[in-house]
């Protein structure tokens, strides 16, 4: 069985947050007893630990707790906003470390190492967001050929096996060792509303 990748990084992406905040939030701290306003800058990493908090839990508990609410389409904004997000702020928060009249002693340091984990932060999400386009991507290019709306053929014509238990005439889905889902039209039952379900991914290691 291929290793998940995706939840590794979900784990990455929330430690380094963690750790970014807990370095801002010592130069945030420092201006605050200083009766100093806080540069925008280290307001903005905390912001993107807000964000990262937000989308994390978006992205590990909708599939499971509120399918309704998990779509791939929200998916990759959730993915792109955060990769955009930690951009601006590793690059606005490095700008501000270059500026040595602003920047001194062990609020600098930690400053530098925000800078530097932000980085990473960074990488983690574009990796994520790789994951989750080459998923779309291949699923579209094997289905390419399917109406929206429509249930793939290959799939809604066969009944379920004889294991599943009696369903009261719901379609019932079932993932492949292939990545793909099975559908399975039970008797009387209509195609599914929301059409072509989205497979898993091999190289994704789950369903987007």
């Amino acid at each position: 069985m291929a290793l998940n990748p995706i939840p590794i990084l979900r784990i990455v992406q929330g430690a380094l947050a963690l750790i970014v905040v807990g370095v801002d939030g010592y130069v945030h701290n420092y201006y605050i007893r200083n009766n100093r306003a806080p540069p925008s800058e280290v307001n903005f990493l905390i912001w993107n630990f807000v964000w990262t908090a937000l989308a994390l839990l978006y992205l590990g508990l909708a599939p499971t707790y509120f399918p309704n609410l998990h779509d791939k389409w929200v998916v990759t904004g959730v993915e792109a906003l955060s990769v955009i997000f930690w951009f601006c702020g590793w690059i606005a928060m490095a700008a501000w470390v270059g500026n040595t009249r602003t920047c001194f002693g062990t609020v600098c340091g930690c400053a530098r190492a925000a800078v530097v984990i932000s980085v990473f932060e960074w990488i983690a999400w574009c990796v994520s967001l790789w994951f989750v386009v080459n998923a779309i991507l291949s699923w579209n290019a094997r289905n390419k050929d399917v109406e929206v709306g429509a249930v793939p053929t290959p799939y809604h014509d066969k009944p379920a096996p004889s294991s599943y238990p009696p369903h009261s005439g719901a379609n019932i889905y079932e993932a492949n060792p292939d990545g793909h889902d099975v559908y399975y039209a039970q008797p009387d039952s209509p195609p599914p509303a929301h059409g072509i379900r989205m497979p898993s991914s091999a190289a994704y290691g789950g369903k987007v």
